[in-house]
């Protein structure tokens, strides 16, 4: 009876209270705040028990006093029982316990040996369960339960709680001298050094509370300061006003001061608290816009959790000074305040909110934070990814300087981590018992499912996240493209359950053999790069197959190759191979990527409806003609790439090629000397030179088709030789030497253009050429950028690693969305980004 009406103590209800809302967030989010919710109230509940009258913060460190020492107090009490009279008994009964159990267990046994039904019915029943870790768990329940059910306490902190009430009275203070630490203080002048500093202080604030409301009425900030400072000095400011306030409000008001002739005192100090508030709501309004200015994040959210715990303090001050409270009553009263925040905070799932907020609401959604949110935001993310494409980029790592800056790295694609996450929700959420029971996880399970049912689920992208199986993802039937490489996932089998694949890369997964390899009737694209794989016979099934990857295979056997008339795209690259066979198993290629083959006695295969062909890295020069003997016959092709070999000069490979429909030719990283014989091609559209060692360029003059041309890494005496090719829509000219670029005015066309690592120092001319949409400055002797003003049309702009100082010529550049600049002053960098907010600045070192 006396624990029941302990139960109903107003305190406990409360925690109860507490104990099921936090229960009730667990079973719908299950996230930590409502477990730590559950915790505390649980905790506090047991607290309360040995103290009802104890505040929120007392009656926790008890319950914590309690389950730390249980290990200690546990052998206590059994030594206790085992000296006392009820010890033999509690033996006794145990044994009796013990040994009925044990010879249960063994008969168990017996029975399941002697009876074939019986074991059928009973054979799984194991003890797998048991392991370490279960039995550290329940060891860890044991003492946990132990210190509930006995509660402790610490009794001197008990007895010094116990000291205090949470009301003054005057009596208290009739025989009391005034003073503070020994030292006797006078209480008319106390009270007449109150009257001034609360004076004093309300003035101080009253001015600043009025800047403030200049603020709020014209919307407009000072020049330099930004709306990070503008928050968080606020939040810094306010911080310390309210320690101050109620410490100067505890002392003057810590007894005889409540009671003595103080009126004009606490009106004072009533208003010194109003304008507190004022402050905390000014913060709350420079809070909003920040949010709105940029996004909303836990540190955000935060931020309106102290000030509302902020204004329950000063509310709760205000209520001491009228009822004349005590000090402890200011501790006792906002840790329940505190404790009931938390409880009602955990009611809220925030990262669905917080993604729901930033999707729908931000100006610039930083897509970045929302991926390292917990699985609950989910359903927006997938909802979004469906809308927007900037899922196509990287995810970046932000790091932060003392300066603010924002520094990318790059970690994997946004869509990835996304397919990631949903993965491992999947997983989790497949081997949950009911014991982990959620419902906010249930529906996002049907989510999910209704995702897939609505085709926005197609494309999984899971590669390098060394998974072993596809398990996770059986239930999701309408994936046509899978991206699983860079993973260990052997089992071919898998792949019944994807029936609707159209686009499979199965590279680098320790693959040794496709035996087991079903019908996939719709899949068009498939690689197998990067395995182990020798025997290609069984990809007889996959009657439609259109585009294959098996590069790096090392030993592959082209005579298993089924003959595979729909292929269109073929990469054999990095492998031992016989390419003379190609021509019998493809006859109908249009694309054939043979770069980096280890048998240097091959040639290229004689397959007419070749339009794209790939060569790099084959070690070949103007001196293998037997490798090139078939390339005059092939009248389809359009596009060559002999990357990465030893040519000298080009004259030979030129007229192979005369005959051909050649419009895409890339020589880049040979050993080039001179490009004679290249104007005999002159259907090119698209030349890559870069990284040879040829200085002379006028044999480009003649190839007036020219819209793409990169001549990169050439020291080349006289590039003004191509400023008749008008239709140059892109130019590289990166670290050629290059000091003067007037000729470039020719070239109005161009929309790419490259000048970087070079000696130039004036651009004057570049404001002719407003058609460009990027270009790259970043290495030179550059300090004025004016011309750059008229470039309205500029998406991307590399300045880094000049002498530029002033940067207002490109605040116009609304169309801007890559700027690379060096580390600039912090006012002009939150200058830069106030002028451009749509534009991603890197800065680099």
């Amino acid at each position: 009876m006396i624990y029941l009406k302990s139960m109903l103590n107003k305190s406990i209800i409360i925690a109860e209270i507490g104990a099921l809302i936090s229960a009730f967030s667990i079973l719908m989010y299950g996230n930590g705040l409502s477990v730590f919710g559950n915790i505390v109230s649980l905790s506090l509940i047991s607290g309360l028990t040995i103290n009802q009258n104890s505040s929120v913060i007392i009656a926790v460190i008890n319950s914590l006093f309690s389950y730390g020492s249980s290990i200690v107090f546990m052998f206590i009490d059994l030594v206790k029982r085992r000296k006392s009279n009820s010890g033999s008994f509690n033996k006794r009964a145990i044994w009796a316990i013990i040994i009925p159990v044990f010879i249960t267990i063994v008969f168990f046994f017996i029975y399941q040996g002697a009876n074939p039904v019986f074991y059928e019915y009973t054979k799984d029943i194991n003890l797998d369960f048991i392991s370490f870790a279960w039995v550290l768990f329940t060891l860890s329940g044991l003492l946990i339960m132990y210190g509930v059910l006995y509660m402790k306490n610490i009794a001197g902190v008990n007895n010094w709680e116990r000291k205090f009430g949470n009301n003054l009275s005057p009596e208290n203070f009739m025989n009391k001298s005034n003073g503070i630490f020994g030292l006797k203080i006078n209480i008319k002048t106390e009270q007449f050094s109150g009257i001034l500093l609360l004076t004093m202080l309300n003035i101080l604030i009253l001015t600043m509370n009025i800047f403030d409301l200049k603020f709020f009425t014209t919307g407009s900030i000072p020049e330099g300061i930004t709306y990070s400072d503008f928050l968080h000095q606020g939040i810094g400011l306010l911080i310390l006003s309210i320690i101050i306030a109620i410490s100067i409000i505890l002392f003057y008001f810590r007894g005889a001061l409540n009671f003595e002739k103080s009126k004009l005192l606490k009106v004072l100090a009533l208003i010194w608290i109003a304008q507190n508030v004022i402050m905390i709501l000014s913060n709350i309004y420079r809070n909003n816009l920040y949010i709105e200015e940029y996004t909303l994040t836990y540190k955000r959210i935060g931020v309106y959790i102290y000030l509302i715990l902020a204004i329950a303090g000063l509310i709760t001050t205000i209520v001491k000074l009228i009822k004349n409270k005590s000090n402890w009553f200011l501790f006792g009263s906002n840790s329940w305040i505190a404790y009931c925040v938390l409880i009602l905070s955990s009611l809220i799932n925030w990262d669905y909110q917080i993604a729901n907020y930033n999707i729908n609401n931000s100006k610039n959604t930083d897509i970045d934070y929302l991926l390292e949110l917990s699985y609950r935001a989910l359903p927006e993310l997938i909802n979004y990814k469906s809308k927007d494409e900037i899922w196509n980029n990287s995810h970046q790592l932000d790091y932060t300087n003392t300066f603010t800056y924002r520094y990318d790295y790059m970690y994997k694609q946004r869509s990835q981590v996304l397919d990631i996450k949903i993965y491992n929700f999947l997983k989790d959420y497949n081997i949950q018992s009911w014991k982990s029971y959620c419902i906010n996880d249930k529906n996002i399970y049907k989510y999910i499912k209704l995702a897939d049912q609505n085709q926005l689920l197609n494309k999984f992208e899971l590669q390098g996240f060394y998974l072993n199986d596809l398990t996770p993802l059986y239930n999701i039937v309408n994936i046509n493209d899978l991206n699983i490489a860079n993973n260990y996932i052997t089992n071919l089998n898998e792949l019944l359950y994807f029936p609707n694949l159209e686009k499979l890369d199965y590279s680098r997964n320790n693959l040794y053999n496709i035996d087991s390899i079903p019908s996939l009737n719709r899949l068009k694209e498939l690689s197998l790069a990067g395995n182990y794989i020798n025997d290609f016979s069984k990809l007889k099934n996959l009657a439609i197959l259109e585009s294959l990857d098996i590069s790096d295979n090392q030993n592959t056997d082209i005579n298993s190759f089924p003959t595979m008339s729909s292929l269109k795209s073929l990469n054999i690259s990095g492998n031992s191979i016989q390419t003379a066979l190609l021509e019998a198993k493809f006859p109908l290629i249009k694309s054939l990527n043979m770069s980096n083959i280890l048998n240097k006695s091959n040639t290229i295969p004689l397959i007419k409806t070749l339009e794209y062909l790939f060569a790099n890295n084959n070690n070949l020069s103007e001196y293998n003609e037997y490798y090139f003997k078939n390339l005059a016959s092939l009248h389809n092709l359009k596009e060559l790439y002999i990357s990465g070999n030893s040519f000298k000069n080009i004259y030979k490979l030129a007229d192979s090629l005369q005959n051909t429909n050649i419009e895409t030719l890339v020589l880049s990283n040979n050993q080039i000397l001179n490009i004679q014989g290249i104007e005999k091609l002159s259907k090119l559209k698209v030349l890559y030179l870069s990284n040879n060692q040829f200085t002379n360029i006028e044999p480009l003059r003649q190839l007036l088709q020219l819209e793409e041309i990169d001549l990169s890494g050439n020291y080349i005496y006289n590039d003004s030789l191509i400023s008749n090719l008008n239709n140059l829509n892109s130019l590289n000219l990166r670290a050629c030497k290059t000091s003067e670029i007037n000729w470039i005015v020719n070239n109005k066309k161009l929309e790419t253009l490259n000048l970087s690592e070079n000696n130039i120092r004036d651009i004057t001319v570049l404001a002719e050429l407003v058609e460009l949409k990027a270009l790259y400055l970043s290495n030179n002797n550059i300090s004025d950028i004016s011309s750059l003003k008229n470039l309205i049309q500029l998406e991307t702009l590399s300045l880094n690693n000049n002498n530029i100082k002033d940067y207002s010529p490109i605040f116009g550049l609304k169309q801007l969305k890559q700027l690379t600049i060096n580390r600039i002053d912090k006012k002009l960098f939150e200058l830069l980004k106030k002028k451009l907010p749509d534009t991603k600045i890197t800065v680099l070192n």
